[in-house]
């Protein structure tokens, strides 16, 4: 089973809710123009063979609920954004037909697509000590709070624990650092709550692609028996053209037979075998997309 389980569908900004999806402080047009990325990304994780995808915002989970409830649902009707991805005709109004596994996931399908895509409810966060990520959440995590408790309330929501870009400390990359991920790891493993561990991750690109070589040698020399390894674009569905990268770093659960919450976790907890796939992304577009969050954490707002 093919899995991206570090995709970030849309920005803080535009997620913002009145009422389940009604738009708040935001221009109708500007919000619509900016979804239409989101089926876009879908038709390219599936294009890629993926069977499963985690959508992980920080400190929101619109992403999921505009792919949950089909507001301004529909593909990019720019030829640009097809070219070189699909045989572009002109159109897509194929159907996105959904099917609500359970409270944290989704089986998406479409008529041009060769087999589903489950779709999994999931949050980055910022703890006190870096980023952490839920996957198969069923409800929103408060950023702001010790690691140790966050991970806690993870696992509490039967969710899986996944530690992201773990050696990137540089500011603005969030990473929690070695000790930190030695501990986090060794206090999952007491609890017994399922988690891995990002060894490579797509916008870490060169020379940034430093860390996950050292993240990589790291943890197979210290904690290979300890944790699951994975591999994540971390796709951005909101920044320029960066949605096409979704699948471009993926994980194959070589012996996971069912592409589910529950059938991953378990995988997860037997520290079943993984192996991962593709390249980092181009430095370019990273530092224009990296660019403004490390200035604000330098110099603040």
């Amino acid at each position: 089973m093919k899995a991206d389980l570090h995709v970030h569908g849309m920005s803080r900004d535009i997620s913002s809710y009145s009422g389940d999806l009604g738009p708040f402080g935001e221009d109708i047009l500007e919000l619509e123009r900016k979804l239409y990325n989101l089926p876009s990304l879908l038709n390219v994780a599936v294009s890629r063979g993926l069977d499963m995808i985690a959508l992980t915002d920080f400190g929101h989970m619109g992403s999921f609920k505009v792919v949950k409830n089909d507001y301004s649902f529909r593909c990019s009707d720019d030829p640009q954004d097809w070219e070189g991805i699909f045989n572009y005709n002109g159109h897509c109004e194929s159907e996105f037909e959904k099917e609500e596994i359970d409270k944290s996931s989704i089986r998406i399908k479409n008529e041009n697509w060769d087999k589903p895509l489950v779709v999994l409810k999931g949050e980055e966060i910022n703890t006190l000590q870096g980023e952490v990520i839920g996957i198969g959440l069923e409800s929103l995590i408060e950023p702001g709070q010790r690691l140790k408790d966050t991970i806690d309330e993870i696992a509490r929501q039967g969710a899986i624990i996944q530690f992201p870009h773990p050696l990137a400390t540089f500011p603005g990359a969030g990473g929690i650092g070695l000790q930190n991920l030695e501990e986090a790891i060794d206090y999952c493993n007491v609890q017994n709550y399922p988690q891995m561990t990002e060894i490579k991750n797509g916008n870490l690109a060169s020379p940034l692609n430093y860390f996950n070589y050292k993240t990589k040698k790291l943890v197979e020399k210290h904690l290979s028996d300890k944790t699951i390894c994975v591999g994540n674009s971390d796709a951005r569905g909101h920044t320029s053209k960066q949605w096409k990268k979704v699948g471009s770093i993926y994980t194959d659960f070589t012996e996971l037979e069912e592409p589910s919450r529950d059938a991953l976790r378990d995988y997860v907890l037997k520290k079943g075998k993984t192996e991962i796939y593709g390249k980092e992304n181009n430095i370019f577009i990273v530092g224009a997309m990296m660019a403004p969050v490390v200035l604000k954490k330098i110099f603040g707002s």
